[in-house]
């Protein structure tokens, strides 16, 4: 059985991880998940 210390090392990478991708999911304009996403010419993704 993996100890509370162990879990903390393993968990937050994850935890890093989805911090990481939740940010990239959203959107700069409504500061809400990306819903039903548009691509502009300059890379930038924005709720439709």
């Amino acid at each position: 059985m993996m100890s509370e210390n162990n879990d903390e090392r393993v968990l937050n990478p994850w935890l890093l991880h989805l911090h990481k991708l939740s940010l990239a999911l959203k959107c700069p304009i409504c500061m809400e998940l990306l819903d039903e996403p548009v691509l502009l010419p300059c890379d930038h993704l924005l709720c439709k």
